[in-house]
């Protein structure tokens, strides 16, 4: 006969288990792309550079993402502060020596090129519904194709043509994907705004070496003086030896 440890141990408490990690697990449904770019801020074509975790205002522990910004729709100018160096979050990472584990993320490999979906988020943008929002970029038969990462051999998001998504970022960005500029430099208000954080210490610059060059100037005056009258007085003395 059981007893009730053993109904425990071999039928409760594996169920019990099973609960917590089912509660615990990501779960992704296929969803049509013109469906999620409806809650996407953003779009990017990137080239992934490398990634680094840190602590959230929060706390949370969140890897931030670099890359190289190819192209973009749905960006302000005041989001891309560096597109050489486009940094995006997402959860989870190893900080001190500690893997903090968030399943569903997605994964990426030195230099590859990527589509990637963005959310806006309480401290920056970040990849939109983890694996979800990101495609690999393949290129099958001569044409150029993305790639659900999540649901590779879907028979939509694993093969959606470059054609298709352009359609649907028109329409619901009304363009494409706009090419990043090589020459990309720093919109004028982001420019003034950061100036004039550094003009207290720019002028205080200015005031120092305003002073410092008034004081040269001072000084060589004094020297100047100085030399005038020692040569008075030898001119002087010379007059009344001769008288």
């Amino acid at each position: 006969m059981k007893t009730f440890r053993d109904i425990l141990r071999c039928c409760i408490l594996p169920n019990v288990f099973l609960y917590i990690s089912l509660s615990n697990a990501t779960t992704f449904l296929p969803t049509p792309l013109e469906q999620q770019l409806e809650s996407v801020s953003a779009v990017i074509r990137g080239q992934y550079l490398g990634s680094v975790s840190k602590r959230s205002p929060s706390g949370d522990v969140v890897t931030q993402l670099s890359f190289k910004l190819k192209s973009q729709v749905g960006l302000l100018p005041k989001e891309i502060l560096n597109p050489n160096n486009f940094m995006v979050l997402m959860p989870g990472g190893t900080l001190d020596g500690i893997v903090y584990f968030v399943q569903g993320v997605p994964t990426f490999r030195m230099d590859e090129e990527a589509i990637i979906f963005l959310a806006k988020g309480p401290y920056g943008l970040h990849i939109y519904n983890l694996g979800l929002g990101k495609y690999s970029i393949v290129k099958e038969a001569g044409n150029t194709l993305i790639r659900s990462d999540i649901f590779p051999t879907h028979s939509e998001l694993g093969n959606i043509s470059f054609e298709q998504l352009e359609t649907q970022l028109s329409r619901r960005f009304g363009q494409s994907l706009q090419q990043i500029k090589l020459n990309y430099s720093t919109p004028p208000a982001i420019v003034a705004s950061e100036q004039s954080r550094r003009d207290p210490a720019s002028a205080t610059g200015r005031e120092i070496a305003s002073a410092e060059a008034e004081g040269d100037g001072l000084g060589q005056g004094w020297i100047l003086m100085l030399f005038l009258g020692i040569l008075g007085i030898i001119s002087t003395r010379l007059t009344r030896r001769r008288n």
